[in-house]
């Protein structure tokens, strides 16, 4: 797969990003981030000024975001207005943004989109899915480190780039470690996201085993008993909630690896 150029959405340069009529429309002053939501009469104001310059959408910020950029990093993207801007232009869906992020990864970094936003990015420009950012980050690693993890969209990045549940960041991170490593972890994205590639829990395990976060002091568990295990002691600690602290998840999720680097040693 080949890298897209930054300019192959032909951005321009040298204005003001706050002079694009499409910036002034969006805003809505009433609402504590005026440029993460779009009501039904933003829309509408911006088809409008698009119908009549189009090639507003193939101008870039300071940072080399185009709109589309800003549009899919809103709290909620809209597949309407989505839609109506790749038929526009639709060479902006291989320009790649601050940070090297592609359209795709701007969509993963607030609120889990809809699957039919993710799939239409997809459709698009497959080989997004493939692309990786400054850091080394692919749309699967921020899938898996998000406050609302999706099997659907895990499930549809996976299916487009299989071998991305195994790709290493620059910091030799797969998209599984992100998903442990946070204040709350989300069991069903972890155990989906090691099923799809189990080799990934041994790299996570001798992360942990380095850092000596916990004492890896049971073992012998298989892998249905270290599962409920898990669920088990994330309930003790909070409640009924499928969630649970950082802390709570690293003393679970270490019986699994315990048990995981034994099997597949």
């Amino acid at each position: 797969m080949t890298t897209p150029s930054t300019h192959d959405a032909n951005p321009q340069p040298g204005w003001s990003w706050n002079d694009n009529p499409l910036v002034a429309a969006g805003r809505d002053e009433s609402r504590p981030n005026p440029m993460l939501h779009q009501t039904a009469r933003q829309r509408a104001d911006e088809m409008n000024i698009l119908k009549k310059d189009a090639d507003l959408l193939l101008r870039t910020d300071g940072q080399g975001n185009l709109y589309l950029h800003v549009h899919l990093h809103r709290k909620q993207a809209d597949l309407e207005f989505l839609s109506f801007m790749l038929t526009l232009k639709p060479e902006t869906i291989k320009h790649p943004g601050r940070f090297k992020r592609m359209p795709l990864h701007c969509a993963l970094i607030r609120r889990m989109p809809d699957v039919e936003i993710l799939r239409t990015l997809i459709e698009s420009f497959p080989d997004a899915c493939a692309h990786r950012t400054r850091g080394g980050w692919i749309p699967m690693h921020y899938a898996a480190d998000h406050d609302m993890p999706s099997i659907d969209a895990l499930s549809l990045l996976h299916a487009n780039y299989p071998t991305g549940v195994a790709t290493l960041d620059m910091e030799s991170k797969t998209p599984l470690y992100w998903a442990i490593d946070r204040t709350t972890v989300d069991l069903d994205a972890v155990l989906h996201l090691f099923k799809l590639h189990p080799e990934a829990a041994l790299q996570v395990a001798q992360i942990e085993q380095r850092n000596s976060y916990f004492p890896m002091a049971i073992q012998g568990y298989s892998y249905s008993n270290a599962l409920q295990k898990m669920i088990e002691r994330s309930k003790q600690v909070d409640g009924d909630s499928t969630t649970g602290s950082r802390a709570t998840h690293l003393v679970c999720v270490r019986i699994l690896m315990r048990y995981l680097r034994k099997s597949l040693s």
